[in-house]
């Protein structure tokens, strides 16, 4: 047993024994009342509203600003008596406004304008949220875990779009969201110039294992089941469920996987990350002495980020080695995780967020062909023909869109789950989001972000992106049913369609829609045409195909 393991299981067994009956199954008998819990650090008082118990920001690790930066994060101490657990931790330190879920410039209108943080912003940001529908230890629901979007850098577990009541209070399962280190403070790789930064460049991912442990150790006072723990995330939230996958350490820790509209399928090389450490300490001009970093303030160092550049922020990602030993899906289908099953999803217009601006919508098929061209190398005249054969009714945007969307998200999310079919043992489902949003006389068709208020069934709280109507409304039941069974028994089983798994052979994807069905390889066509294109990675990176793709398509 590790250390971290041995010292929550001892503060949790010293706990139980103030007592013989579970303060969560006093709670239990009078649904009115604040329920309170026995964690391993002491007894934790939430609230009660909308069929759920709340507990929010609990701490699964100590404070980790100032001398516990770019380390691994303690065991959160013990309290003595009641601690009220009714508002949202911080929310880790991270750059300017932004969108709260995937990183882009956030207006004051359009689909990012009613998504909300309450959170404030602080380096003690080692906190988790629990809905459940009952705080009772002997009820042993399914737990899903949600892993927030934003890339590795931005982004939170306290945004209107994923709060959890909704899913647990209708679905029957508990659900829990968290927050971890990000950007610079959590992949900041200084190993290289002082041993006692070993972990620094992956502490972000590790905070995750450790929240994921403390929930093994504690989930069952909060009416869940440590052996039946689903994670999900969309976008960055999808790629660090990719990491945990190659993670030894995060073995046991979960029970299944889901990615929406993001996959992880290279980390950072050592030599990356040192290059960047490097440049970063030159910026903020304190010498290549990582101990001083310890002493300036969050703002000053996240200022020093910004001073390099948007192509230097990027670099600031899970690094090769040590507690992620290989590259999550360059190479094949991680060991750790071959027998854990997976979902993995994307959105069918993925770009018209990402890279949707004024005049993409408004080019011809000359601008589109010179867009192209600047972007990628080979003959963009004849992918546009090809687009164009495949698609006779698209307009040049829509081309744009659909070959962005593939580049930048659904080829490697196809590139995984075919892997999986061919090397895992545990079965992969895949699905392809086809219902098309109404807002903004339905411009950006099924976008980026769509999936995360259709999964929590948060759509009356961020009308700019989905309304409530009998579409929506339809298809959140469907995905939310899909998950949570999932997380039941390890395999998706929406009531209006039977699911099958994905074969090499039959390439089966669910098409989510108000009439949901079964197609076999949606868009294979348009991925043949972009096989000579290079590919994207994490940190903005063009790069070769990885090895195993070649012929895939």
């Amino acid at each position: 047993m590790q250390r971290r393991d041995f010292l929550l299981a001892s503060i949790a067994g010293m706990g139980w024994m103030q007592g013989s009956a579970s303060p969560g199954r006093r709670a239990a008998r009078d649904a009115s009342a604040a329920p309170v819990v026995r964690t391993s650090e002491g007894l934790a008082r939430g609230a009660r509203a909308g069929g759920v118990s709340l507990f929010k920001g609990l701490r699964y690790g100590a404070p980790v600003g100032g001398q516990g930066r770019f380390r691994r994060a303690a065991p959160p101490r013990p309290w003595a008596g009641v601690r009220d657990f009714q508002t949202f931790g911080d929310r880790a330190p991270q750059p300017g406004k932004h969108s709260p879920q995937i990183g882009l410039p956030a207006p004051d209108a359009g689909p990012w304008a009613s998504f909300t943080d309450p959170a404030p912003v602080g380096e003690d940001c080692l906190r988790l949220n629990i809905w459940t529908p009952e705080a009772d230890s002997g009820a042993a629901r399914p737990v899903l875990v949600w892993l927030h979007g934003g890339g590795f850098r931005e982004g939170s577990g306290s945004i209107n779009a994923s709060d959890g009541q909704a899913l647990a209070a209708e679905n029957g399962v508990v659900v829990v969201t968290l927050n971890h280190r990000l950007g610079v403070f959590g992949y900041l790789s200084l190993d290289h110039l002082d041993p006692a930064f070993a972990d620094s460049g992956n502490v972000g991912m590790l905070d995750i294992v450790d929240a994921l442990r403390w929930i093994r150790h504690n989930i069952r006072a909060f009416g869940g089941d440590p052996d039946r723990v689903a994670i999900f995330g969309e976008s960055g939230g999808g790629a660090k469920v990719c990491a945990l996958m190659a993670m030894p350490e995060a073995r046991g820790l979960f029970h299944g996987a889901i990615t929406q509209s993001g996959v992880l399928v290279w980390g950072m090389e050592r030599a990356q990350a040192a290059e960047a450490a490097n440049a970063l300490l030159d910026k903020l001009d304190i010498g290549r002495d990582p101990q001083r970093l310890l002493d300036l303030p969050a703002q000053a160092i996240l200022d020093g980020v910004s001073a390099l550049g948007d192509g230097w922020a990027r670099k600031f990602l899970p690094v090769i080695g040590g507690s992620l030993p290989r590259h999550p899906f360059a190479d094949g289908v991680p060991a750790e995780s071959r027998d854990v099953p997976m979902i993995i999803g994307t959105s069918r217009d993925e770009a018209t967020i990402l890279v949707g601006s004024p005049p993409i919508f408004a080019l011809d098929w000359d601008g589109l062909r010179a867009t192209l061209a600047k972007m990628f190398p080979g003959d963009m005249a004849a992918l546009v023909a090809g687009y164009r054969q495949l698609y006779p009714t698209k307009s040049p945007a829509d081309v744009f869109f659909a070959v962005m969307s593939e580049f930048l998200i659904v080829r490697s999310s196809a590139y995984v789950a075919n892997l999986r079919a061919a090397g895992a043992s545990a079965p992969t489902w895949v699905y392809s989001l086809e219902w098309p949003t109404p807002i903004m006389d339905g411009k950006l068709g099924v976008p980026h972000g769509l999936s995360v208020p259709l999964a929590f069934g948060t759509m009356a709280q961020v009308p700019s992106m989905v309304p409530v109507d009998a579409g929506s409304t339809a298809v959140s039941a469907l995905i939310r049913q899909g998950w949570s069974s999932f997380a039941a028994g390890g395999a998706p089983r929406p009531s209006s369609i039977a699911w099958p798994p994905y074969g090499a052979a039959g390439r089966e994807v669910l098409a989510i829609d108000a009439a949901p069905s079964i197609v076999r390889d949606p868009r294979g066509a348009e991925r043949r045409l972009l096989a000579d294109l290079p590919w994207f990675d994490t940190n903005g990176d063009h790069r070769a195909a990885p090895a195993l793709a070649k012929g895939m398509w």
